[in-house]
């Protein structure tokens, strides 16, 4: 197990993080209406919607979305 004392990196907090989702609705739901964050920004064209989480954001977009990052980092995330 490591110590905090080994590990040269400290996270303070995490600004926002893209999730990738097949139900986008089903998470705007459980988001919204069971952890209570609210929606900061839409992205209609891309089907990305912000949601804010205390001091950070959450990124939904849908897996079948057009997509905002480059096609070789995508496929790292989809393990291709």
């Amino acid at each position: 197990m490591r110590t905090e004392s080994a590990n040269p990196i400290r996270i303070r907090d995490i600004d926002h993080v893209v999730l990738r989702v097949v139900d986008l609705e089903k998470m705007l739901s459980f988001y919204c209406g069971v952890l209570g964050c609210s929606v900061e920004r839409r992205e209609d064209e891309i089907g990305l919607i912000q949601l804010r989480a205390g001091s950070s954001l959450i990124d939904l977009v849908p897996i079948g979305g057009k997509r905002m990052i480059s096609s070789s980092f995508a496929k790292a995330l989809d393990g291709s």
